[in-house]
């Protein structure tokens, strides 16, 4: 739910080249899984993703393991960090 009023929000939001606000989901195994998966989260993280950077709003999201993670939603991220 929480998700999803965050997406309302930016969607509400005029258009902007810098940052008003920054979305973190840390643990995000399980929320956004690979295909075929497709848990109630999955649909406003990707959409987050792909739309939240042209209003202004970063997403951070962190995980142990991105290849527990939909490569088709990673593929929409700007930055990647890893490390040990």
């Amino acid at each position: 739910m929480v998700l999803e009023e965050v997406l309302s929000w930016v969607r509400s939001l005029p258009g902007s080249s810098s940052l008003r606000a920054l979305v973190a989901f840390d643990e995000v195994y399980g929320f956004l899984p690979p295909y075929p998966h497709a848990p109630p989260t999955k649909r406003p993280i990707v959409a987050l993703l792909k739309q939240a950077r042209a209003f202004g709003v970063g997403i951070v999201l962190a995980t142990q393991n991105p290849m527990d993670l939909d490569y088709r939603a990673l593929s929409n991220a700007g930055l990647w960090c890893v490390g040990r």
